[in-house]
């Protein structure tokens, strides 16, 4: 056995050591895994998945090992819980150079995920390793529902009402700093490396009043413009209707507005919600989990997005473009 494959196999073996499998699933440490039917209870099965690379979705001088695995873990978790799941198991791809296998941010990295998935109750079920010249991650993730709740929904209607739960902006004004080389405060850096998807937005969706839904990973404007799409109808949100970061105080309107409308990796959830639904106890307990509503469905047949500051028009594209991942 040769040194780097000796290598792999220790740090395959250091993954799996402290997993513990239940019955029904045969899992960790052999090349497949197994999933007994029974073990899903009658649920349907959701499956997605992630990659974070080094120089675009993260820079080591800018985050930690330890952020790196817990927004590797979040970002996945997101799109299974914005489809109506519960996140449950896990596989990851790791590649890397072989001289940073041992390295203080692979080990930290490695630390982190395990003891995040233990955090969220998360199953890793295998994965695979690999060498190249720059570090990868890729994340696969499987999560249980009672149910689907797609982007593109069904009878959606006027009237129907736009909300979310989380505050965008925060994560794209870290990277600006970030990117500008300033001192950069603790909050809006964690929010750009360490962000956390909406866990709570498990609370409402088996009352089968979400009509659509995707998470704001590539910014408001993008996620709103997929609904609009996908939907055939024309939404008009509020953006000043979304409760503003202390960071965000003395800042210059039109700035705020482009962080709000363009910054990306929130992961605020933003989902359609039928207005013969709505109730004043459901209204109550969404405000209470964090959501609260931006906008409302004008008309169907035609996708767009009007957005408004307030009572105030807003030209979308004076406020700069989509989020790229740097």
């Amino acid at each position: 056995m040769n040194r780097n494959h000796s290598r792999e196999f220790s740090f395959i073996h250091s993954m799996a050591e402290t997993i513990s499998v239940p019955e029904g699933i045969l899992g960790i440490g052999d090349d497949a895994a197994a999933i007994g039917l029974d073990v899903l209870k009658g649920k349907k099965l959701t499956i997605t998945v992630d990659s974070m690379a080094e120089g675009y979705h993260f820079r080591k001088e800018w985050c930690s090992g330890r952020d790196v695995a817990i927004k590797l873990i979040e970002m996945n978790a997101s799109d299974i819980l914005l489809k109506g799941g519960i996140p449950a198991y896990a596989f990851l791809g790791v590649q890397i150079p072989p001289a940073e296998i041992q390295s203080p941010f692979i080990m930290d990295f490695q630390r982190e995920f395990l003891r995040h998935l233990a955090r969220r109750r998360i199953l890793l079920l295998g994965g695979d390793t690999t060498a190249s010249s720059a570090i990868h991650f890729t994340l696969t993730m499987l999560g249980t529902s009672d149910g689907f709740i797609p982007r593109k929904g069904k009878n959606i209607l006027p009237g129907d009402v736009v909300y979310i739960m989380g505050k965008p902006g925060l994560s794209g004004y870290g990277l600006e700093l970030l990117q500008s080389g300033e001192k950069i405060p603790a909050i809006p850096r964690r929010a750009h490396c360490r962000p956390h998807a909406q866990w709570k937005f498990s609370r409402i969706v088996s009352e089968e009043k979400i009509s659509a839904s995707v998470d704001q990973s590539d910014s408001l404007r993008e996620t709103l413009a997929i609904l609009a799409d996908e939907n055939s109808i024309e939404m008009e949100i509020d953006l000043s209707a979304i409760p503003s970061f202390a960071a965000f105080s003395r800042m210059p309107e039109r700035k705020k507005i482009s962080f709000l409308m363009n910054g990306g990796e929130d992961f605020a959830a933003v989902f359609l919600v039928s207005r013969e639904k709505i109730s004043a106890t459901w209204e109550k307990k969404i405000v209470s989990l964090g959501g609260y509503p931006i906008g409302r469905i004008v008309t169907t047949g035609r996708p767009g997005v009007t957005y408004f500051w307030k009572d105030r028009i807003l030209d979308a594209d004076q406020y700069g473009d989509y989020y790229i991942h740097f």
